[in-house]
């Protein structure tokens, strides 16, 4: 039963066939219109409810083309100094997540990054 208080007892594919328990009842175009608006957010909210993504995975890591989810090295930012070239070279050099960690981190990532 929706907001109307009438009972639907058939749809069909076509939006605009709707078949309606009322005695008496004829449709013109403003009752016609109104039922079918009703129809429309009753099944609005029956949708499943959309997922949050994490904002600091989104911040801190991409999917690539494959699938894969590629993140940065830690230790790059600063204190560069003391670190040898080719430390350096390799911290900047992005890795791949292990495939264990890699499940709960689509979780968070609902819709990609």
């Amino acid at each position: 039963m929706c907001k109307a208080g009438l009972m639907f007892c058939c749809v069909t594919e076509n939006p605009f066939h709707i078949a309606v328990f009322h005695p008496h009842y004829t449709l013109n175009v403003a009752h016609y219109t109104m039922l079918l608006l009703n129809y429309i957010t009753c099944i609005e909210e029956r949708k499943m409810p959309k997922l949050k993504t994490n904002r600091s995975v989104k911040k801190r890591m991409r999917i690539s083309k494959r699938g894969k989810i590629k993140h940065f090295k830690a230790g790059r930012g600063h204190l560069l100094t003391g670190k040898r070239s080719k430390r350096k070279r390799l911290l900047g050099r992005p890795a791949f997540v292990a495939k264990g960690e890699a499940k709960s981190i689509r979780k968070l990532l609902p819709y990609g990054a």
